[in-house]
């Protein structure tokens, strides 16, 4: 990226007077263009869901490809999206990477659970989303490996989702902290690790 399309991104300070990045549409377009999407070919499903800039939820979204590549160090990461829109499954991940671990094509899908819905509502979530993970992992045809961060007793109940876990798609369960960044249970096939 050159330094002209760096600088149509922007960088503003909020009233902390920390630095953050604004998108503007030139930043956009030559990101796409480095993705590989040709000019004037729809591309709406890259938006991140309105939240606040820098919300735990939001940094944790952001830093998943850097947090699998620190955890899973033999595994090999290719690309990371935050909080996309995957058409046709009327689904959003709070965050996905895609890569390469023990040999096989594998999506990292991971949710992350705030703490601020009843343990009912997690659970009923957590099951939606994993469902819709092990789908668009098979249409797909690679490996599924789904993650579940939050609080200890979020984690407790988004565990309950994961009743029968398919051969080819691992759970995995951790904490949220920015203590715990780049930390992660050792996935297995067909199984839940919980931390």
């Amino acid at each position: 990226m050159t330094a002209k399309q760096k600088s149509s991104m922007g960088s503003e300070n909020d009233k902390d007077n920390k630095p953050y990045w604004k998108i503007r549409r030139p930043g956009v377009s030559a990101a796409l263009r480095e993705w590989g999407v040709p000019a004037g070919i729809p591309f709406d499903f890259r938006s991140e869901r309105n939240m606040l800039w820098d919300s735990a939820h939001r940094r944790r979204s952001r830093q998943w490809p850097t947090w699998v590549k620190k955890a899973l160090p033999h595994a090999n990461i290719y690309a990371g999206w935050s909080e996309v829109s995957i058409p046709g499954a009327r689904s959003n991940p709070d965050s996905l990477a895609w890569g390469e671990i023990n040999g096989h094509e594998t999506l990292f899908w991971m949710e992350v659970e705030s703490g601020k819905s009843s343990r009912q509502l997690i659970l009923n979530k957590t099951i939606a989303r994993w469902e819709k993970a092990v789908i668009y992992a098979n249409y797909v045809g690679v490996r599924l490996v789904f993650a579940v961060l939050g609080m200890p007793w979020v984690r407790n109940a988004a565990r309950l989702a994961f009743m029968d876990v398919p051969p080819k798609c691992a759970v995995v369960i951790s904490d949220w902290s920015k203590e715990n960044f780049g930390q992660l249970p050792y996935p297995k096939w067909g199984e839940v690790v919980f931390e």
